[in-house]
């Protein structure tokens, strides 16, 4: 009968805006050596750029494969907040004259 073995997606990290790192390798377990030697293990992660987390996904392709009853577990992809920082200008003005236009200035946007 089949062994059981599972699959497990590597996970990732990055900050809004970067390009993405390479994910975390995939994990195996209950494979032998030899079948493991001859496995060829992918992964990939859900689309999407915005905050967040994100499913990865990994495969296994292999001659041996249908010796086992493989399960496959996810793994996270997480984007985080990228730090913006908006500064008010300053100005000055003579009793009784108009307000000046004020400007801002900004750092840390994409």
């Amino acid at each position: 009968t089949p062994k059981a073995a599972t699959v497990t997606a590597g996970n990732g990290t990055k900050e809004y805006g970067s390009a993405d790192p390479a994910l975390t390798a995939v994990t195996t377990t209950g494979f032998s050596a030899g079948d493991l030697a001859g496995l060829t293990l992918a992964q990939s992660r859900a689309t999407g750029e915005t905050v967040g987390s994100y499913p990865t996904t990994a495969t296994a392709t292999g001659a041996n494969l249908g010796n086992y009853t493989v399960t496959y577990f996810p793994g996270t992809f997480t984007i985080t907040p990228k730090a913006a920082v908006v500064t008010a200008g300053s100005g000055t003005k003579v009793y009784g004259d108009s307000d000046p236009t004020l400007g801002t200035t900004s750092t840390g946007f994409t």
